[in-house]
């Protein structure tokens, strides 16, 4: 095959989702015979017709790659990023949370307060909707899931809606803000293998929760005048009746029209989804993936961000805990540190921690954190910069880039796009 011809084709492949494989290549043989087309022919007419080259494909079961790769890359709008990460956490919601109801919005809700200062708002309508059998002497309503694992399905969801937009866009027709998807597919982009899938389990009952969760839950934050803001459920879902059915999720606006239109995002990697070291107690280590590529700066935009770690061990929702004591602060710290390190090597190439006068201690060798104890550390890097305990450093994070519009960096967007609902 000629390979301008090849190479042509396969950039009409990948906006289809489809391999250019020994596969394909052989089918593509067969069809040119049957046509009586030579080769370059029939790679020309399939290069200029998607429509028809997808009906193609599907008709002789030429076969996609299974769900995505572990290295797969979806765009998770800035803000978006910035309002997950702020109204989940390790802990979440229990049921010693539940406050009540109110009716203040014209429906009942039941409110759920949490030690955090974290509230959230559930529909007295759709908590049925929660538990799998139906109870009548139900006293407290169950809890939202505001874990990592609701973190985890938002960014699942973000996935699944931009292979499901690469596809739409692939055969010339428009983005959308609905999903649909087999439960089967959902479990694995959320790391369940072939082996736990045959046995099912407890999981998949814990994955609809928090799906359903996510769907009928408004959250409550407050701005910086403490002032009280919903959010209305980030999607809307139907649950189907039958396992073999698929399940839909609609994106509300502001979210749809943010995924849909993003000027600035933030990466999300599938690998770091399905990695179970993450999950329930371990939380704390997505949190802290997740606020490095929130908060990093790269080669375009230089070393702008810096915050104290104090502030660093609150976005990543550490307990009192660690930290009240400097030491068990820089044991997790250099634990999550080490996990980026080990886990993503193109994610983070060093750390800088700087004093108030942004005097600097630098360090590319993050395997050291894997080792190195707290009075090493401060011999090492607080003691020149005058700084006595760990959590009153600052901290700043050096990420390497993602290169896209010829190297540079799309700047102009707004902050502040949710508003109250």
């Amino acid at each position: 095959m000629d390979k301008t011809k090849i190479d042509s084709l396969e950039r009409v492949l990948k906006k289809l989702t489809y391999p250019l494989d020994d596969e394909f290549k052989n089918t593509i043989k067969k069809e040119a015979k049957r046509r009586k087309f030579d080769i370059a022919e029939m790679l020309d007419y399939f290069a200029e017709h998607a429509e028809e080259l997808i009906n193609f494909l599907e008709n002789k079961s030429i076969k996609k790659p299974k769900i995505l790769s572990d290295q797969r890359i979806a765009k998770n709008p800035k803000e978006l990023s910035g309002l997950t990460l702020e109204l989940f956490s390790n802990v979440g919601f229990n049921y010693g949370d539940y406050e009540g109801q109110t009716e203040e919005r014209g429906i009942i809700e039941c409110i759920f307060t949490n030690k955090r200062g974290q509230s959230a708002l559930l529909p007295q309508s759709k908590i049925s909707s929660l538990i799998k059998k139906q109870r009548q002497d139900l006293l407290i309503p169950p809890p939202p899931d505001a874990t990592v694992s609701q973190l985890k399905n938002i960014h699942t969801l973000i996935i699944l809606l931009d292979r499901q937009n690469k596809e739409r866009t692939g055969r010339g027709e428009d983005k959308t803000n609905v999903i649909d998807f087999y439960l089967k597919e959902y479990e694995e982009a959320r790391g369940k293998t072939e082996a736990e899938l045959a046995k099912r389990g407890k999981f998949r009952d814990l994955f609809k929760y928090t799906l359903v969760s996510g769907g009928i839950t408004t959250w409550v934050s407050e701005d910086e005048h403490y002032y009280k803001i919903r959010h209305h459920h980030f999607y809307d879902i139907d649950i189907p009746k039958s396992p073999k059915e698929k399940w839909h999720v609609f994106f509300n606006d502001p979210y749809a029209e943010a995924l849909l239109n993003f000027k600035q995002y933030i990466p999300i990697f599938l690998k770091a989804i399905k990695d179970k070291q993450t999950d329930h107690n371990k939380g704390y280590l997505y949190f802290f993936l997740m606020t490095v590529l929130h908060y990093s700066n790269n080669q375009h935009t230089g070393f702008k961000v810096q915050m104290k770690i104090s502030t660093l061990l609150d976005k990543i929702k550490i307990g009192n805990r660690v930290k009240e004591r400097p030491g068990e602060a820089f044991k997790v710290l250099a634990e999550c540190i080490g996990y980026v390190a080990d886990n993503y090597k193109d994610v983070l190439n060093e750390v800088r921690f700087l004093n108030s006068k942004y005097e600097v201690k630098v360090t590319r060798d993050l395997e050291i954190f894997k080792s190195i104890d707290y009075e090493q550390f401060k011999a090492s890097y607080l003691n020149d910069l005058g700084i006595k305990d760990i959590r009153e450093a600052l901290i700043s994070f050096n990420t390497i880039g993602i290169k896209e519009n010829n190297g540079r960096e799309l700047k102009d967007y707004k902050e502040g796009l949710f508003l109250p609902i």
